[in-house]
């Protein structure tokens, strides 16, 4: 999102907020005119109150439209400079090139650029921002209770009730065939939202039993290695945590919010073991990408996405 479009946002919430305060103030106004003031008076103050709450409804209308509006392009000059960073950066920069770099639309686009070309070959295996049903993803639905998946306004929305403390996952499955073994990178951008999820941590049955976690918006990259085993990359989304489990493959987002995260699933640190009985043991990295899914799993949960974007990058 461009910085005009952040600083529009906020401060559409504060003005909001301060509309919202307003709205919870005026209609302590006494009816009893005799009490404070005339009728006309409060006549007024009531026609104000209905501006003031019709305001209100259009500021967050605005604020949903402008958190939906797209990723800024990308120019191949800025890509060249993130390339850069990304190759020879510190840790602040390499996390800001894979940030700008996943969200860019034009991506596919710029990457054949000869300023681009010169530095590094850039292909997007992935991209999709759900603004249209496709038939390229698989919907899967597992563990009962009452389970919803909708694709619609620019996003794919998933829920699950009336688990009863049961597992369940609802879930969409992309297949992929792309070989990644020369790789020097592989980024893996998502904006996501969690609604809301049940279970307090990342859920003591796959804790017990050596599963990738339970969470309300869960990423997972699935792949065979230079052996033909399968791998791995799994991260999850929560509210909150509240210790009861040892994983440490999730990130906590504000409740409700769109929130943008990127990785690079060949960085060490991205590859290292989640198995909470085993920590630090390597993952080996990935040689040909079998699939991604996009899912919500544990008790009652529900979140949502709207857009999703899958690198590869090479150096020479």
């Amino acid at each position: 999102m461009k910085a005009a479009h952040r600083k529009g946002v906020a401060m559409g919430r504060r003005i909001a907020l301060l509309f919202a305060a307003l709205a919870l103030t005026l209609p302590l106004v006494p009816a009893d005119a005799q009490e404070c003031r005339d009728d006309a008076e409060i006549r007024k103050l009531r026609a104000e109150l209905e501006t003031a709450r019709a305001r209100v409804r259009e500021l967050k209308a605005e604020i949903q439209r402008q958190e939906k509006l797209p990723s800024p392009d990308l120019r191949p000059d800025r890509l060249r400079e993130l390339l850069e960073w990304l190759r020879r950066g510190d840790l602040k920069k390499r996390a800001a090139a894979i940030r700008e770099i996943t969200a860019a639309p034009n991506l596919g686009e710029i990457a054949r650029d000869p300023a681009v070309t010169a530095v590094a070959e850039v292909h997007v295996l992935l991209r999709d921002d759900f603004s249209e049903r496709s038939r390229r993803w698989t919907e899967k639905h597992g563990g009962g209770g009452l389970m919803a998946l909708e694709w619609a306004d620019g996003q794919v929305r998933w829920e699950r009730t009336g688990g009863d403390g049961r597992g369940g996952a609802v879930s969409i499955v992309r297949a992929l065939t792309d070989e990644v073994s020369r790789s020097t990178h592989l980024l893996l951008g998502a904006r996501l939202k969690v609604g809301s999820h049940s279970l307090g941590n990342s859920g003591w049955h796959s804790q017990s039993h050596g599963g990738p976690g339970e969470y309300p918006a869960h990423v997972q990259v699935d792949w065979l290695d230079d052996t033909e085993k399968r791998g791995r990359w799994s991260h999850g989304f929560l509210t909150r945590h509240d210790g009861g489990t040892r994983f440490r493959n999730y990130t906590l987002v504000p409740r409700g919010e769109w929130c943008f995260l990127a990785f690079d699933l060949l960085d060490p640190a991205t590859r290292e073991s989640r198995d909470p009985e085993r920590p630090g043991l390597a993952v080996k990295r990935p040689m040909l990408l079998r699939s991604l899914t996009l899912m919500g799993n544990g008790w009652d949960f529900s979140g949502a996405v709207d857009e999703i974007q899958l690198v590869s990058i090479r150096f020479p």
